[in-house]
């Protein structure tokens, strides 16, 4: 808070306000209006810290277990575009429900599907060429051939000297290390091609990702109950194109006194009950998900979440009633 404007004009802090209050009293000095009022507005609002804290605290000792809660949505979120482009249709209207997974809105995306389709063939070429061993069975069949034409070439010298000059046996030799070292190259190409493919397979499945972000979907079941923007409307990364709010669960937010607090525990069973069910008795259960570790020190109060089934949609988001708990169990 950043004070009070003096008589003169001058803004005069609540501290400086108290303390020449203080001494204007002990002196006898007349105080001014504009300090009357100051100081009768800090008093009234300490007044009703002081009361507030008093009622909570009576109530926890009277044994009371139902406090006054109101109700937030679990989940309120602006659904964003995760790419740039032009919106080509957005699918729901406010106020319409919508499922987890369900299409909210379609950007353009020709030349996503484009790409698409060429990291696809790109894909099947590379598999083709990954799955054929014709050139590892060519070395193969050249290393035998090879092979058996210099073992011949050595028989024919043993049966008669100098058949085979040893200018051809050397050409044999070489020829069959050769088609040796073909075939380790063909092995190598058979493996970087299978390496290629699964390249080509990430590159398409890269491809894929790009169209699907091009497809705004629900990230929970719930309504939509704003349109930011309409169809041929240009978004960026990140603009907001329709706010989502969850309402199959909902969310009940107390404050309880400090010591009330010690004896409840997560996932303990609570009973909602709203202040304006005149006509129907309604009830709704859930159970507590958040207790609050730290106190606040002016009124020692305790914040504490529970989360009620609302699948019927019996209460809205902004409702306020009676949280009722189960039997407390003895503070430990």
């Amino acid at each position: 808070m950043e004070g009070v404007l003096s008589s003169r004009g001058e803004r005069t802090s609540w501290k400086t306000v108290w303390n020449n209050h203080r001494l204007g009293i002990n002196r006898g000095h007349k105080m001014s209006r504009g300090t009357q009022y100051a100081v009768i507005a800090m008093g009234t609002m300490w007044c009703y810290v002081w009361a507030v804290g008093q009622a909570v605290t009576a109530r926890a000792q009277e044994g009371e277990t139902s406090y006054q809660a109101q109700l937030f949505p679990v989940a309120d979120i602006d659904v964003p575009a995760r790419e740039a482009g032009v919106i080509e249709e957005i699918k729901f209207e406010p106020g319409e429900t919508i499922q987890k997974g369900d299409l909210i809105a379609r950007l353009d995306s020709d030349l996503a599907d484009a790409e698409l389709e060429v990291a696809l063939l790109g894909h099947q070429i590379a598999i083709i060429k990954a799955s054929s061993d014709v050139d590892q069975r060519l070395a193969q069949k050249t290393i035998e051939v090879n092979d058996s034409q210099l073992r011949m070439s050595h028989y024919a010298n043993e049966l008669f000297t100098n058949t085979v000059s040893r200018t051809e046996l050397e050409k044999l030799q070489l020829e069959l290390e050769k088609s040796r070292l073909s075939l380790e190259q063909a092995q190598r190409d058979h493996d970087e091609a299978e390496l290629t493919a699964q390249l080509k397979e990430r590159e398409a499945n890269l491809a894929q990702v790009r169209v699907a972000r091009r497809r705004i979907t629900a990230p929970f079941t719930g309504i939509v109950v704003k349109r930011h923007h309409e169809n041929a409307e240009w978004v960026n990364p990140g603009d907001p194109v329709v706010r989502l709010i969850r309402l199959d669960v909902v969310r009940a937010e107390i404050y309880v006194n400090a010591a009330f607090a010690r004896s409840l525990t997560p996932q303990q069973q609570v009973v909602f009950r709203p202040s304006d069910a005149r006509n129907e008795p309604i009830e709704l259960t859930g159970k507590i998900v958040f207790i609050d570790p730290e106190v606040q020190p002016v009124r020692n109060l305790v914040r504490v979440w529970a989360e009620l089934d609302n699948r019927e949609l019996r209460v809205k988001p902004g409702e306020v009633g009676t949280l009722h708990f189960d039997a407390i169990p003895e503070s430990r």
